[in-house]
């Protein structure tokens, strides 16, 4: 605790995130176009099996300050400030081994690819807000100790730009111009902001804190992290 009184609580702290998930391993086929310049659109078919791995290494150091204020009567409110650094890369590796076409005049290239990467997450800042308010505040001998309604906002925000692996693969040249396919592995986005409401209820009978809610996307395009949610925690104190 940083620093506090009666109705206002300041504490922070320091989390170190170790990794601890299975590698992730892909193997398939792709079968798509391959954009060669934008405008105007040149595309080349490609029809080749790849196969990628990347290792679970990194570690993230996250130093954060939580708050709870609480004025008297049936309303409060909470907060939570987190910056999320990631302390260093994971390797990976991808092979790629087919044939790309391009549709102009030019012959398919045979594709034997094989590299190795390093995987580098960016920099994360997370900011959550609550606040409720007591529907029912019983005693603890009470069936039904507390209930209280919530609503919260979330947002994730990149704040370093992404580094993804980038090498190319084959470039086409037709006199003048000239028509690479580079090979991007990684998140290609630099501001990124995701932004959450959550809506729900908190009831304490039992022994157990079951808080439940709903959780809709603010944002949209890259910002927007799925469509809905619900969101069920069961915590028993010991």
């Amino acid at each position: 605790v940083l620093t506090g009184g009666c109705n206002f609580v300041l504490s922070g702290g320091l989390a170190l995130n170790l990794p601890t998930a299975d590698d992730v391993a892909i193997v398939g086929d792709f079968d798509a176009d391959v954009v060669l310049i934008d405008d105007p659109a040149i595309f080349a078919r490609s029809d080749f099996e790849f196969d990628a791995l990347a290792a679970n290494e990194t570690v993230n150091l996250s130093p954060y300050l939580a708050w709870l204020y609480a004025p008297g009567g049936r309303f409060f409110h909470q907060g939570f400030f987190q910056i999320d650094v990631p302390l260093n890369r994971s390797y990976g590796r991808v092979a790629i081994d087919g044939v790309v076409t391009p549709e102009i005049l030019l012959p398919p290239e045979q594709i034997e690819f094989d590299a190795e990467t390093k995987l580098s997450q960016q920099t994360l800042m997370r900011l959550n807000l609550g606040c409720g308010y007591w529907i029912h505040r019983g005693a603890r001998r009470d069936w039904l100790q507390s209930l209280a309604a919530l609503l919260e906002v979330h947002w994730t925000s990149t704040i370093q730009d992404a580094s993804p692996f980038r090498e190319q693969v084959v470039e086409y040249e037709l006199g003048p111009l000239a028509f690479p396919v580079d090979l991007i592995v990684g998140n290609q986005a630099d501001d990124v902001d995701v932004v959450n409401f959550t809506a729900g209820v908190a009831a304490e009978f039992c022994g157990l804190l079951v808080t439940n809610g709903f959780v809709a996307p603010a944002t949209s395009g890259r910002h927007k992290s799925f469509d809905f949610e619900y969101n069920l925690q069961i915590q028993r104190r010991f």
